[in-house]
């Protein structure tokens, strides 16, 4: 992992295989288990903590998406932690949604947004109860990294986050 502006060594990240992209699923199938019982406050409040511990290290972790992408610091510091509803079609259709656990979600998340795109898609999977396997782009494992040490400290299951973030280097082999 070398930093774009002067192409010096900032981290080495492990490139994985197959297998242990298979042990990744495996590790979240077995952590599905005990995390699909949770109850919808407790993720709640698991989410809430996250979300508050990435506003505190807003300039870390921008700092962090700087040195990868060699985006300027002040677009980096822009975290989107926001929902958004959308409306029927028509105002007299419903729309029914029933939110339950479904298993061991893949991530794949994209270069140009590391910390939005993490955030917004295992921020979900969680939140409904699933376990997740994130692939971050090649270019920010760090940021994926920074963000699975964030969900750690804010009191996410020991070992989920190593099982929810599976970080490469690279494309599978």
């Amino acid at each position: 992992m070398a930093n774009p502006a002067d192409n010096l060594t900032l981290a080495n990240v492990a490139d994985l295989d197959r297998d242990d992209a298979r042990r990744a699923v495996e590790a979240a199938e077995e952590a599905f288990k005990t995390w699909r019982c949770t109850s919808h406050r407790e993720r709640r409040w698991l989410l809430r903590r996250w979300a508050d511990l990435i506003r505190a290290h807003k300039e870390d972790l921008a700092a962090i998406c700087t040195m990868e992408l060699g985006k300027p610091f002040t677009e980096s510091l822009v975290t989107y932690l926001n929902g958004e509803t959308i409306p029927a079609a028509k105002s007299n259709n419903r729309i029914y949604s029933i939110r339950q656990p479904q298993g061991v979600v893949a991530a794949i998340t994209p270069w140009n947004s590391p910390i939005a795109m993490v955030t917004r898609k295992v921020g979900a999977a969680i939140a409904a109860g699933n376990t997740v396997v994130c692939k971050p782009a090649p270019e920010t494992p760090l940021c994926a990294i920074a963000i699975a040490k964030l969900f750690e400290r804010a009191g996410g299951p020991p070992g989920f986050s190593t099982s929810f973030l599976r970080v490469r280097a690279g494309p599978l082999r």
